[in-house]
């Protein structure tokens, strides 16, 4: 008695989840693999072939969820951390592809060539080259269709021209720009399960909002952006706050302060001090609107009400209580990874 096998079409999604996506874009990149799944479920052609999995990557990789089918695939939670582990991504998904995906014999089909999409918003953090030519020479159009989409300008596409030779460039991080990324990347998924030849036509880039990479360009400033790890004084909850600079000899500006109350503090990974007076006013915490910040002896930063003289505080932190003294800066600071 034989048996007949179903062959599937694996779909990897490698979603970097690093801090630089808070203020709304890495919930837009949540609400974009939802709609994905959506109209994945509406495509009867999909919902037979087509398996999912989405691998995470900030300061450490993982697989949020292991290759599954369609309709029983659930969303994963994406959680923030600090830092773009996209090597460690790599070589999870490397593996993934060599123990997923069955393999034509002598006797049975095996499934169809894989597509694996990349979305990222920054530069890798970890050790990712030796991975990135190991994935290009093995895997890419060989084992598996791979595309790198970077995602507003501080994406590094230099990096990701070294794992693919497809990298298309999203605009920016609007929410409107990640709707229509995700739609095209549906639209990917639909095309690719419809053809099932291996093939790499891919729909057309949605106009004003996704355009091919230019070639060869320069890897942006590192140093552009600063990310800051506080803690609100009143409720203890975790935020991070962004500075920005228009030029490397212009002054940092604060962005904003944005919420990240589920964050991944396992890796440990952080970017090199700053001096505190590089950077302009701290912005309101998103949490009780205080503007000023403190930072403990633990190194810390948190947001106090604004201090005339010298008063105690207590560290949101490490819980130790000082005394506290208004300052203009003249000490260095911790940064998130980014």
């Amino acid at each position: 008695m034989s048996l007949v096998y179903n062959r599937r079409l694996p779909i990897y999604l490698l979603l970097d989840c690093s801090e630089s996506l808070a203020g709304g874009p890495l919930e837009a990149v949540a609400h974009g693999v939802a709609s994905l799944l959506a109209d994945l479920r509406g495509d009867p052609m999909a919902l037979e072939t087509v398996y999912l999995s989405v691998i995470t990557f900030a300061g450490q990789a993982s697989v949020a969820v292991p290759l599954t089918e369609v309709m029983k695939f659930q969303p994963p939670p994406l959680r923030m951390g600090s830092g773009t582990a996209l090597g460690a991504a790599l070589r999870l998904l490397m593996t993934s592809l060599d123990t997923d995906v069955v393999k034509t014999t002598a006797t049975q089909k095996g499934d169809w060539k894989p597509l694996c999409l990349i979305l990222t918003d920054g530069a890798p953090t970890d050790k990712w080259k030796a991975a990135a030519d190991e994935i290009r020479d093995r895997y890419c159009g060989k084992k598996a269709t791979i595309v790198a989409i970077a995602c507003g300008e501080d994406a590094d596409t230099a990096a990701l021209e070294r794992i693919t030779p497809t990298v298309f460039k999203a605009a920016d991080l609007r929410p409107d720009t990640l709707k229509s990324l995700f739609k095209w990347v549906s639209a990917s998924v639909s095309v690719a399960s419809a053809r099932l030849d291996g093939g790499t036509n891919l729909p057309p880039l949605p106009e004003g909002k996704m355009e091919v990479a230019e070639e060869g360009a320069p890897s942006p400033d590192p140093d552009r952006t600063v990310i800051l790890h506080a803690r609100c004084g009143k409720s203890k909850q975790f935020y991070v706050i962004r500075y920005r600079r228009a030029g490397r000899k212009k002054p940092y500006e604060a962005v904003g302060s944005y919420q990240a109350p589920d964050f991944d503090f396992a890796s440990g990974e952080k970017g090199k001090d700053i001096a505190f007076g590089e950077l302009g006013g701290g912005p309101p915490c998103p949490y009780c609107q205080q503007t000023v910040l403190s930072v403990c002896e633990c190194g810390k930063l948190f947001c106090a009400a604004p201090i005339e003289r010298t008063m105690s505080l207590r560290c949101p932190w490490c819980g130790k209580s000082d005394t506290y003294a208004p300052t203009a800066g003249g000490f260095d600071i911790g940064r998130g990874a980014g």
